[in-house]
């Protein structure tokens, strides 16, 4: 073989091994992409064509705007950098479920401005769950107030309890314990001991308080000393209800305006501070008319009262020389919902109403001044070590810290926590005794 012929048969040998080894490349339809070497299908309404930031999530790739994913979440922001960038690389969630983020971007990416599209306690118990990990606090806000009305016992004390939500576990309890059917072992399974034995106890005082009745007999001949007593029926007359107390003499009455201004906000039960701001010493009797003729403050086991006793925390803790009102605010709507008729919920002290809600507000209080102390042995920075300390907990917002993102001083800290603690101190010395 002469060296033209052997190098053109080298050159065919060398072009047919290349293209033996360039497998043709894989079609792709236009419904999916092909992104960390396999095709993702793309979700059919959150994969945004223009958007930066892919998410890879159980097969399924959503394609978002980055910045809006950043100005909600500290977590994306600091995972993203501050620079924008016009494509960033895609992230592949592994922890997350489809149904997880599904929920998260229906709230993200609404279909409606009229209507939410998640409407179950699964959707928000999903929304809950990633605004948490994504330290997105008003959504988190959002997710426990739907819950509060749509969740099912069972699923709010477990919830409760993952999350770190105090006013949800009695009244929780509280329910599992009067309904009809005891846990099932797969119910139990999803509770700790704990919650599971408190259950068991309260069913137990139920069938104690309110005994069963048993077959119908006929009554007693009153001439017939031998006759028994119907089954069931217990031996003693019960107790008369108790008294509501009066509402106080008003001495020093609202102006028109103000009134008007209070008939207007009591009944959101928001911009609680602009209610406080009109709520003088002077004027507590004339709020208890006001608080009564336009809201429901005043009836007990409502959703309004969290609301009502955070603000209360986050006022005062901005607003020191409020105590004193604060104080007699709270001492008269707890006198009033303790006065009404006794119900089973007072077998678990004072789980209800007010004081039930100023007890968690305490408790989440305490446990942010712990977990925030310990984090300052680890951080001597106190914007890393309030991050730390508050990661798991929303008490920050009772003393006016509505953003994850931005720490405050430590200063600031100090002073408002100062002041809650105050508050607390005269709650627990009022005559009410409103904190133990």
């Amino acid at each position: 073989m002469s060296g033209s012929e052997q190098r053109t048969t080298m050159k065919r040998s060398l072009s047919e091994e290349a293209q033996d080894d360039l497998s043709p490349p894989k079609k792709v339809s236009s419904a999916e992409v092909r992104l960390k070497g396999k095709a993702w299908t793309k979700h059919p309404r959150f994969y945004f064509e223009d958007g930066s930031l892919t998410l890879l999530v159980d097969g399924t790739a959503y394609r978002v705007q980055a910045s809006i994913l950043a100005m909600y979440s500290p977590h994306w922001k600091d995972l993203l950098g501050s620079e924008p960038k016009e494509s960033y690389e895609p992230q592949e969630l592994d922890d997350i479920s489809k149904q997880e983020i599904d929920a998260f971007f229906s709230l993200l990416y609404p279909s409606s401005f009229e209507r939410h599209d998640n409407t179950t306690e699964e959707d928000w118990a999903y929304v809950l769950n990633l605004s948490n990990i994504w330290q997105i606090t008003s959504m988190l806000s959002l997710a426990l107030s739907k819950l509060d009305v749509v969740a099912r016992p069972l699923h709010k004390l477990v919830l409760a309890r993952s999350f770190d939500v105090p006013r949800w576990v009695d009244p929780s309890i509280d329910a599992l314990a009067r309904r009809a059917e005891p846990l099932t072992l797969d119910e139990a399974n999803m509770l700790g001991m704990r919650d599971v034995l408190l259950i068991s106890a309260a069913r137990e005082k139920i069938r104690t308080i309110q005994p069963v009745a048993g077959p119908a007999t006929r009554a007693p001949a009153p001439n017939n000393p031998q006759a028994q007593p119907t089954v069931g029926v217990p031996r003693t007359a019960p107790a008369p209800a108790p008294v509501k107390p009066p509402l106080p003499e008003i001495t020093v009455p609202f102006t028109r305006k103000e009134l008007e201004e209070l008939s207007r906000l009591l009944p959101r039960s928001k911009d609680l501070e602009k209610v406080f701001a009109i709520v003088t010493m002077e004027k507590v009797p004339a709020f208890c008319h006001a608080a009564a003729d336009f809201s429901n403050l005043l009836t007990p086991n409502i959703l309004g009262h969290g609301s009502f006793s955070s603000a209360l925390f986050e006022y005062v803790a901005t607003k020191p020389t409020y105590i004193p009102v604060a104080v007699k605010l709270a001492s008269f709507i707890t006198l009033q919902h303790e006065s009404t008729e006794p119900t089973f919920g007072q077998l678990f002290q004072n789980m209800s109403g007010l004081r039930s809600s100023i007890h968690d507000d305490v408790c989440s209080l305490r446990t942010l001044w712990t977990s925030v102390g310990q984090a300052k042995t680890k951080y001597p920075d106190f914007s890393l070590a309030f991050k730390s300390g508050s990661r798991n907990s929303s008490a920050g917002r009772l003393l006016g810290f509505s953003s994850y993102e931005e720490s405050p001083s430590e200063g600031l800290y100090n002073q408002r926590s100062a002041n809650a603690q105050r508050f607390i101190t005269a709650l627990s010395a009022d005559n009410v005794n409103l904190v133990k």
